[in-house]
């Protein structure tokens, strides 16, 4: 089925006021402008694509958004809008619709310009269900057997996700990859092995025996970091590349700054911290591909041990800035941001020094060396600097928590003189 004109502008209209109400809305502090419909893919069986560019008041360019949509017969209190006497509906929320998508990837079908691609077997699962809590995706899960990942903010190019998941095979700390679905353009969404039970190291942070469990955490990004630089290579960090590395940070600070007062009154004692720590590193470090927005949302304790997901990357960069090589310590440094995080959540905030130790700790040993101190402390700083853009933009209420840390920092490097 084709949308007419009419249900194109129709539909435009109301994502203005729907989109900004949903979790993976990247632009919840700015205003919407328009929404413009670009595409739409019929899959069949009443499942829609839309890729929509929305404008945002006062950015010059457009952002990409994909919405898979049901058509359905009878008004719902969910729908987006009626098309001509049928409602439009996430269609992530419709199980007969998501067997149908996971159907054309098993078959390796194309369906109007939209391709679906079985990396491994893919069976037939249990009733659809789709994942609650996300921010930047929507996952539907298929009994234990499958996850189904749409990415909604869109991006040309092959998601990091694909390629990493490609590169690495089945390994013990990634799950696998069994299909991929794209435009030609950009990824749409990718099928990967379900770990049935696991539970998130966020939902597990603070719980009696999580900081015992820390050590082995480490131990598995050091691993996956091992099996990345296998996959992808790997060279020692030069003194031009810490050169480098602290003008991105300082660029990300002066950006973030100007969007975010309150980080505002920092920037000069910052932008100190941040030289004077890529100074005091030590060229050798390795630099290679890692996960590049890993935090305790981001590993699963399963069964047989962590498991690290969603390599797509910081989900608003483009894609290969994400694919861009970088300092493994880039995702130690988000694992202990977001210990920071989870310690904000209860009111006893005392293990979390002590998982952060024992984090370091197995990591360290995995991977045999110590992490720079120097350099680590700077990739803190950045990743703090980095969610204090995000907070601002997504969760306003939540830029207490990166802010703090900085002022913590900031205090610990002037009391060190």
């Amino acid at each position: 089925m084709t949308l007419s004109a009419w249900d194109r502008t129709r539909l435009a209209a109301a994502l203005v006021d729907w989109l900004p109400r949903r979790r993976w809305f990247a632009a919840k502090g700015r205003p919407v402008e328009r929404v413009e419909v670009a595409r739409v893919a019929d899959l069949g069986h009443g499942c829609l694509v839309a890729l929509v560019d929305v404008h945002l008041v006062g950015e010059p360019g457009p952002h990409r958004y994909q919405l898979p949509l049901g058509l359905r017969a009878e008004p719902a209190p969910d729908a987006i809008t009626d098309l001509g006497g049928l409602w439009a509906v996430d269609a992530t929320d419709v199980p007969d619709l998501m067997a149908h998508v996971l159907a054309l990837v098993a078959a390796g079908a194309e369906r109007d310009g939209v391709r679906f691609t079985a990396a491994a077997p893919v069976e037939p699962a249990a009733p659809a269900r789709r994942v609650t809590g996300e921010q930047s995706n929507t996952s539907v899960v298929f009994g234990d057997r499958y996850i189904l990942k749409f990415f909604r903010r869109l991006f040309p190019g092959e998601n990091p996700e694909v390629a990493v998941s490609r590169a690495l095979g089945p390994t013990p700390t990634v799950p696998r990859l069994h299909g991929v679905v794209d435009d030609g353009t950009s990824t749409l969404a990718v099928v990967q092995g379900y770990a049935a039970g696991a539970v998130s190291g966020w939902d597990l942070a603070g719980t009696p025996g999580f900081t015992g469990r820390l050590r082995s955490l480490g131990e598995a990004v050091a691993t996956t970091h091992a099996a990345l630089a296998d996959a992808f290579g790997s060279t020692p960090l030069t003194r031009a590349d810490l050169s480098a590395l602290v003008d991105g940070m300082l660029d990300r600070l002066a950006r973030t700054a100007a969007e975010a007062p309150a980080l505002a009154r920092h920037a000069d004692r910052l932008t100190r911290l941040l030289v004077g720590a890529c100074r005091a590193a030590l060229p050798g470090s390795p630099r290679q591909r890692v996960h590049g927005d890993l935090h305790l949302g981001q590993v699963l304790a399963a069964d047989r041990g962590w498991l690290l997901i969603d390599f797509e990357g910081e989900p608003g960069a483009p894609i290969p800035e994400r694919a861009r090589w970088d300092s493994p310590l880039r995702d130690v440094a988000g694992v202990l941001r977001s210990l920071d995080y989870a310690a904000n959540r209860t009111p006893d905030r005392d293990w979390v020094r002590a998982a952060e130790r024992e984090f370091l700790a197995g990591y360290a040993e995995r991977a045999g060396r110590a992490p720079d101190p120097a350099l680590l402390l700077a990739h803190q700083l950045d990743k703090a600097i980095y969610e204090v853009g995000y907070e601002t933009r997504n969760r306003p209420d939540w830029v207490t928590v990166p802010l703090r840390a900085i002022e913590g920092f900031v205090a610990a490097a002037e009391e060190a003189g």
